[in-house]
């Protein structure tokens, strides 16, 4: 037999089970002992504990992100609320944004989204009637979010309100929206489902999530009665973290859900008439005036309206 070049003659050896396996002559231990090979029981276990060290490291920098309040979560937009409407009978999706194209402040309403959405004009009172709605100094989109910059200029108290003017003429749906805010005290905010037919409290009013910035999220549902009537629930949890806030407004109840879990049902007086979208930002209306120095940001991720098909 002919040698393999550079190493030991290869010999033969017969087993019992009539195949033939080549062994190096008996130089082979000279040369095993001169350049001993690696343990495969040791590289066996490096892989796996290599691979452990990574995964724990890349849990350990999501759950930094998610904690820090910066950046929308692991099960952000493509999270548990990123399919509604589609596949369902029930629902039909006819609005979804992403806020994907990053506008300065001042220019909000003047590239693509004023398409979409109409704001309350610079100078308007807000709410509580402290403040003082001012689009064109708080919003812009900045990393994929609407973000609402809530602060005092020149002895105002700013806000701004938004409406989503697909929303118009809807009668029943799902409103979903992913959003946080942070604990800015003296401000608050409500995205509300309000009557077309502004007769309030005739036509009712449905509010989630709502609430002071530096308080609990609630929800409302303001029955449809010319006498007036609510009935609200509190969560008990903050503004700080990034949520998922969903009202379902059907022709028999008003549903709530946060973060996918029921927050309550409210059956009484049900609105009836078209509802738009409106998403407020202002003085909280405890009557005092927000500190000067207070500032904060409130930061939409996306949202979504499916129209109701029952």
């Amino acid at each position: 037999m002919e040698p393999v070049r550079g190493h030991s003659p290869l010999l033969p050896m017969h087993r019992c089970d009539g195949t033939v396996l080549l062994v190096l002559a008996e130089d082979q231990v000279l040369h095993e002992s001169a350049f001993p090979p690696r343990s495969p029981r040791r590289r066996r276990w490096l892989l796996p504990v290599a691979l452990v060290v990574v995964l724990v490291a890349v849990l350990a920098t999501l759950q930094l992100r998610r904690d820090s309040g910066d950046e929308p979560s692991a099960d952000g937009p493509a999270g548990q609320d990123d399919s509604m409407g589609q596949d369902d009978p029930l629902w039909r999706t006819v609005l979804r944004e992403d806020f994907s194209q990053d506008v300065p402040v001042r220019a909000f309403t003047s590239l693509d989204y004023g398409e979409r959405w109409s704001v309350y004009s610079d100078g308007w009172r807000d709410t509580s009637g402290v403040g003082t709605y001012a689009p064109s100094r708080v919003l812009s989109v900045e990393d994929g979010a609407l973000v609402f910059d809530i602060h005092a200029e020149g002895g105002e108290y700013l806000g701004a309100a938004l409406t989503a003017e697909e929303t118009y003429g809807q009668r029943f749906g799902r409103f979903s929206v992913r959003w946080r805010a942070d604990p800015v005290p003296g401000y608050g905010l409500a995205f509300l489902l309000w009557p077309d037919s502004e007769q309030w409290p005739a036509d009712g009013e449905i509010d989630f999530p709502e609430g002071w910035l530096d308080g609990t999220i609630t929800a409302t549902a303001h029955h449809a009665n010319p006498e007036g009537g609510k009935e609200q629930f509190n969560t008990g949890v903050t503004m700080t973290d990034w949520h998922v806030t969903t009202i379902e407004w059907t022709p028999s109840a008003v549903t709530f859900h946060l973060d996918g879990r029921l927050v309550g049902t409210s059956t009484t007086d049900v609105p009836q008439d078209p509802m738009h979208w409106v998403m407020q930002a202002g003085t909280n209306g405890s009557g005092t005036p927000p500190p000067d120095d207070a500032r904060g940001r409130i930061q939409i991720d996306w949202l979504q309206v499916d129209a109701y098909g029952g």
